[in-house]
């Protein structure tokens, strides 16, 4: 049987059952995107696309998911310890907004991973709290050591389910970023196994937003010299807006479901800017 798992450390100052993050109140209640991060036709230097992407990140996790986290740390007292400690993992998951953060539920999922060995849904959300270090982190030697250690929960679950489509995603995910820390060198390699896995992603499950999510991401931050721009990623950014329609979240939902938030801020810069 799952005990309740226990954060230490300095959780009553970083846990969101004990307090808001920073800035968290702040974020709710203004979000306007800011006017010189528009792109007008394509976003052309990498850094204004990182900080774009950056922003876009903790400001719309934080208010599409904020009342959603509420509603998982109130687990009702019934609720079976897996589920009950998933949702703790996840709320602190949604709720961080640094690398420091999301180790925090890493360390999580890490230990879920050892008490549930036969589940693939803990060592998934290990992978993608690396994935997403990796993806916020400057420095290309950490982003690597994150990305490798993300990898290391992306095998152990791929052993459990090896044909699993979110397992895949995350699997694409993990290389863009490995694409993204050196294009010139590693373009050829884990860009190509990027944009196949997502392929193969959609084939088996054709209605899978994640997928569609991270192909208009990596389409909207790069040039159309480098085969992207607006043009590009806008259609598919409002197809993963459409296939997130078709899989309502529930409040106690363990399953994937991120994405959908930034997948609406692109919608509504390519509305914007007329694409």
């Amino acid at each position: 049987m799952n005990k309740p798992f226990k954060i230490h450390g300095n959780c009553d100052k970083r846990c969101p059952k004990h307090a808001p993050l920073i800035g968290f109140e702040s974020l709710k209640t203004n979000h306007a995107l800011p006017t010189q991060l528009l792109p007008k036709t394509q976003l052309t230097m990498k850094s204004t696309a990182l900080l774009l992407l950056t922003w876009l990140w903790s400001i719309s996790t934080m208010t599409a998911l904020a009342q959603e986290i509420d509603n998982n740390s109130a687990a009702m007292p019934n609720d079976d310890p897996y589920t009950a400690n998933m949702l703790v993992g996840i709320g602190i998951m949604d709720k961080a907004m640094s690398a420091n953060e999301l180790s925090q539920a890493a360390a999580f999922f890490e230990h879920m991973t050892e008490e549930r060995p036969a589940d693939w849904l803990p060592p998934y959300y290990a992978a993608y709290c690396y994935v997403t270090m990796a993806f916020i982190e400057k420095s290309s030697t950490e982003r690597d050591a994150w990305l490798d250690q993300a990898q290391t929960y992306i095998d152990i679950a791929l052993r459990i389910d090896t044909r699993n489509p979110e397992l895949m995603v995350v699997q694409a995910y993990n290389y863009m970023i490995r694409t993204a820390i050196d294009p010139l060198n590693r373009m050829e390699e884990y860009g190509t196994m990027a944009v196949l896995t997502l392929e193969e992603v959609q084939k088996i499950d054709p209605n899978n937003p994640r997928a569609y999510y991270l192909q208009a991401q990596n389409l909207f931050f790069a040039t159309e010299s480098q085969g992207g721009g607006l043009g590009k990623a806008c259609p598919l950014a409002r197809t993963a807006a459409q296939k997130y329609q078709l899989h309502p979240s529930a409040p106690k939902d363990i399953q994937p479901k991120w994405g959908a938030a930034m997948t609406d801020y692109m919608c509504q810069i390519c509305q914007q800017v007329g694409q």
